[in-house]
């Protein structure tokens, strides 16, 4: 029983290690360009996920292994039902993160009570934006969002408001925030983030939007085993 726990130990070490090195490998490499970070970047999410999936895929035996020797050497009786328990949860854990991490991102995210504005609709709106982007040598957005939440910002990712849904590059302006800022705070805030446009942040945020989304869904599933998430 020693021995293969030792195994299993050794290789779930090895596994760990050798994953940390090639993603330590990767951030180095990554530096050269911003094309070398989108690609490292892809590289490394997937050794990750691989090592994070075998992780939990050994440790529910280690565990398992580990509380049938603790409750034999300290009471001289193994509890079953507490291994049942470790089982369990570690298989409850292990699928809900391999469905997580396997499961395609909808790259797409609701911005509930707003409404897109069309230039027709607010002709001074959109020209005011179209020369803060010629300023600024950058393209415009191709739409323009109104929405109740108190914030302002730019995204790639598809938005669904209230009326449809828009893609491509998106200017999301907050209405209670519009009410209280004069036209020249409004145009810098405008003017700021167009700029994302400029460095390329928003197609950063495009490449990384999928870890998040996977991330939180893995975080939930461990949170929802129980025990082994503990």
């Amino acid at each position: 029983r020693l021995r293969w726990r030792l195994w299993l130990s050794e290789a779930l070490a090895v596994m760990l290690g050798a994953a940390i090195v090639a993603i330590l490998a990767l951030s180095q490499k990554a530096r050269a360009s911003r094309e070398s970070l989108i690609s490292c970047y892809r590289l490394g999410w997937k050794i990750a996920m691989a090592a994070a999936l075998v992780k939990l895929l050994l440790l529910i035996p280690l565990l398992s292994y580990g509380c049938f020797e603790l409750t034999a050497l300290s009471f001289d009786r193994y509890l079953p039902k507490l291994i049942a328990v470790i089982v369990i949860g570690g298989v409850i854990a292990l699928w809900g993160s391999a469905r997580a991490l396997m499961r395609k991102v909808p790259m797409e995210f609701k911005e509930p009570m707003s409404r897109e504005v069309t230039p027709e609709e607010a002709p001074a709106l959109w020209a005011a934006v179209r020369q803060a982007a010629e300023r600024l040598h950058t393209a415009p957005p191709d739409h323009i969002v109104i929405g109740m939440q108190l914030n302002f910002y730019v995204t790639e990712i598809a938005l669904l408001h209230n009326h449809g849904r828009a893609g491509g590059r998106t200017l999301f302006l907050s209405h209670p925030l519009l009410r209280q800022f004069t036209e020249a705070e409004t145009l810098s805030i405008v003017g700021h983030e167009l700029g994302h446009f400029i460095g390329e942040d928003t197609r950063m945020t495009r490449e990384f939007y999928p870890m998040r989304y996977k991330l939180h869904g893995t975080l939930l599933a461990l949170a929802r085993s129980g025990i082994v998430a503990r």
